[in-house]
C-alpha cells in the first residue's frame, strides 16, 4: 500500500511516465510549475467497463477541491487508468494533449459509448409497489429510479409515486396524498414516515391486546 502511494506521488509530480511510456503531453503543458505540498485521496481506477462520466465527474469534483493545475490533473487523471484504458493512453501519440480540457475531451469521446443511458420519467410508471413490500421498501425502490433521471418533474413524480402504491395496504397514505397534494416528492416521503409511524403503532397496539 505504502509503495502504491509513493509511486502515486511520483505519477503526480511527473517523475515516472505512467504505462511504461511517454505522455502524450505537449512541452508547454509540462513546463507548468509542480505544484508544491500536492494532498492525494484514494481514487477508483477505470477500466473501461464503468461509466466514464461518472469517473470523470468524480475526479473533477475532487480537483477542484483541492485547485489542482492542469498538469496535475492530467498527471493524476492519467494514474486512474488501468487495463485496457491504460493501453490506450500510452498509444497515444505525443505531443496530443496541451491541457486538461484536450484531454478530458479525448478521454470522453474514446469511452463515451460506455455511458450509462440516464432513465426517463415514463421509467417510474414500472416501479409498482408488490403486494407484500413495505412502504419503506418501495420507497427505497423508487427513490433508486428517481436518483437516475435526467429531468425530475417534481409533480409528476409524485403523481406517479401515489399512483404506484399499493391501494390496500396504504390506502390511509394513498387518500392523505390525495387530500394534501404535495408538489415535491422529498415531501411525499414525509408524509410516508408519519404514515409509517402510525401505522407502526397500530399494530403494535393489536399485538398487546
Amino acid at each position: 500500500m505504502a509503495r502504491a502511494l509513493r509511486d502515486l506521488k511520483r505519477k503526480v509530480k511527473g517523475d515516472v511516465e505512467v504505462g511504461d511510456a511517454a505522455m502524450p503531453f505537449t512541452r508547454k503543458l509540462e513546463s507548468t510549475p509542480r505544484e508544491p505540498g500536492l494532498k492525494h485521496f484514494n481514487f477508483d481506477s477505470f477500466d473501461g467497463l464503468a461509466d466514464p462520466e461518472k469517473h470523470l465527474n468524480y475526479f473533477e469534483q475532487i480537483s477542484n477541491i483541492y485547485d489542482y493545475n492542469d498538469l496535475t490533473k492530467c498527471h493524476f487523471f492519467a494514474s486512474t487508468l488501468k487495463g485496457g484504458v491504460q493501453k490506450w493512453f500510452s498509444r497515444i501519440p505525443s505531443p496530443s494533449i496541451d491541457s486538461w480540457r484536450d484531454f478530458r475531451e479525448m478521454f470522453l469521446k474514446r469511452f463515451w459509448v460506455n455511458r450509462m443511458d440516464e432513465l426517463q420519467m415514463c421509467h417510474l410508471e414500472t416501479i409498482q409497489q408488490r403486494s407484500r413490500e413495505t412502504l419503506p421498501e418501495f420507497i427505497k425502490r423508487f427513490q433508486e429510479a428517481v436518483n437516475q433521471l435526467s429531468n425530475l418533474e417534481e409533480k409528476e413524480a409524485v403523481n406517479i409515486f401515489r399512483r404506484n402504491l399499493h391501494p390496500v395496504s396504504c390506502e390511509g397514505y394513498v387518500k392523505d396524498l390525495i387530500h394534501r397534494e404535495p408538489q415535491s416528492i422529498a415531501s411525499a416521503y414525509a408524509m410516508a414516515s408519519k404514515f409509517i409511524k402510525e401505522n407502526d403503532f397500530l399494530t403494535s397496539m393489536k399485538m398487546n391486546m
